[in-house]
């Protein structure tokens, strides 16, 4: 329900004319991934796949698949972050790798 809501959120906002350029647009997609990898979580814990092996082969795989795309996510937001937070600085300060 967490899935699915958060993911019909964010294409609804999307498709209503969220600015791919907002730092709004980059946190819904942070929140929609988030949402994604508890919606993993709690399907290994309380509704095994019933075609799934011992090993819980297909889960795994489709859960790497989702924490991939999650960390990938996650870097491009901080890189979006850092981008805007480099634009509101004032002319004398400079941008630095630590900030």
């Amino acid at each position: 329900m967490v899935v699915a809501t958060s993911g019909m959120n964010f294409v609804l906002w999307s498709l209503l004319g969220g600015d791919e350029g907002s730092i709004l647009y980059d946190l819904a997609y942070f929140f929609d991934a988030f949402s994604r990898s508890v919606g993993v979580a709690i399907t290994y814990d309380f509704f095994p796949l019933p075609f799934d092996d011992e090993n819980r082969t297909i889960f795994y795989t489709a859960a790497l698949a989702t924490w991939g795309t999650q960390g990938f996510i996650y870097y491009l937001a901080y890189r979006a972050m850092h981008a805007h937070n480099a634009t509101d600085m004032e002319p004398t300060q400079e941008a630095s790798a630590m900030s």
